[in-house]
């Protein structure tokens, strides 16, 4: 999750902000002081912005908000474990908490790749910017490999949890790992 999200911000404010900035200050100083082209600059600015992080398209903006929405709920949840939490274990509630939100943010993981590859997409004006947010989100094949899964029926609905590891073997693991370092 983590992945994605880094990803995610790195794309918009890289690719994106950056980008369009340098571009707009570029406008802006070869203007000569005229106001009415500053305001252009500024307006392809905004819109430049908007069109190539997706917020004009639906299906792609309402994805990206469930999976922060994911992120901010798996950080309470984290958030609410006893600083000593690894000592005594999760609880089967805060466990069954942890392993539904990674069910639901490896369905819509595999929802936001199947969207941005869709025929639909890549015939749109965005597609160059498509394409680079597809290289950072699926360089190491994740997305394309878990929306794969969701394809063929080897999802978290259908198996019963998410393909990550348990949240009971993670803490079991941290607890054998701080042990071998004599914590």
């Amino acid at each position: 999750m983590a992945f994605v999200v880094n990803n995610w911000f790195t794309y918009l404010q890289v690719d994106v902000v950056e980008a369009q900035y340098r571009a707009m200050i570029e406008r802006v100083e070869a203007s000569e002081g005229d106001f009415s082209e500053c305001q252009r600059a500024h307006r392809a600015f905004l819109a430049a912005l908007t069109a190539q992080s997706f917020l004009d398209l639906p299906s792609v903006s309402d994805v990206i908000e469930t999976i922060m929405r994911l992120a901010g709920n798996l950080l309470a949840v984290v958030k609410s474990l006893p600083s000593d939490g690894l000592e005594e274990g999760v609880g089967e509630e805060t466990a069954g908490e942890i392993e539904a939100i990674g069910a639901e943010f490896s369905r819509q993981s595999a929802v936001l790749y199947t969207v941005l590859r869709s025929n639909r997409l890549a015939n749109d004006p965005k597609a160059p910017f498509l394409r680079t947010l597809l290289l950072r989100l699926n360089f190491n094949g994740y997305f394309f490999d878990n929306a794969a899964k969701a394809s063929s029926g080897h999802d978290a609905a259908t198996t019963g949890g998410s393909d990550a590891p348990s949240v009971r073997s993670s803490t079991s693991s941290m607890k054998s790992f701080r042990s071998s370092w004599g914590e």
